[in-house]
């Protein structure tokens, strides 16, 4: 994580974990972009939050990275799709 204090980053929350539909992403701060990478690092998703959610049904079942821009900084998490 590059640029993000511990505040920013444990404001971020990203459930259910794992998920099958839909991914929510929370935090109190403006999150700018999240961006889906598989497991070696290929962007295969990049959206902007809708409702606080990121649609994740087209992907196949496995381990995935979301990365959260926050302003100029980013987060990378792990997640499980179903």
């Amino acid at each position: 994580t590059i640029g993000l204090d511990e505040a920013v980053l444990s404001d971020i929350t990203i459930y259910p974990n794992p998920a099958e539909n839909k991914l929510a992403i929370v935090s109190n701060y403006n999150i700018s972009q999240v961006n889906i990478l598989t497991i070696s690092g290929q962007l295969i998703h990049a959206q902007k939050i809708v409702n606080g959610a990121v649609d994740i049904s087209n992907l196949e079942s496995g381990i995935y990275f979301v990365e959260v821009q926050i302003n100029d900084s980013w987060s990378r998490h792990k997640i499980i799709k179903k």
